[in-house]
């Protein structure tokens, strides 16, 4: 596979952006962030997870090469696809608790421009690679 070439954001920056970004949705969501702190850390160390894999296999590739039981090659899924993924699913799961998806905040009719804004900005960091160019 071939490696394209990466400049790796300090994951505590990723980490301390999502967590002020989570916090500043909930609060113009009229939530107060105080009462969602836990959740908002443990997010924040998911998110870091998430972008350490990512990065890797932005780097790296999605797929290894590995020796078969017959000696021949073989790719596979590099292991770190299932912890991105992992992370990834936990953290939606966590901005749905709040509503912060767009399906869970239709189902809670909430509509409000400044939450808009600070959700595009967590989904333009889960979906974007370091550059903040937009994954294909």
């Amino acid at each position: 596979m071939a490696k394209r070439p990466s400049k790796v954001v300090p994951l505590i920056t990723t980490k301390k952006m999502f967590y002020e970004l989570f916090q500043s949705a909930l609060e113009e969501r009229g939530i107060d962030p105080n009462e969602f702190k836990l959740l908002a850390m443990l997010l924040s160390e998911r998110f870091q997870v998430y972008r350490a894999a990512q990065d890797i296999l932005y780097t790296t590739g999605e797929f290894i090469q590995q020796v078969g039981d017959k000696k021949q090659d073989r790719l596979t899924f590099h292991p770190l696809t299932k912890v991105r993924d992992a992370a990834y699913k936990d953290i939606f799961a966590g901005l749905k608790e709040c509503g912060l998806t767009p399906k869970s905040k239709a189902d809670l009719q909430f509509v409000n421009n400044e939450t808009n804004k600070a959700m595009d900005q967590i989904m333009n960091l889960l979906n974007s690679n370091d550059d903040g160019e937009q994954d294909g």
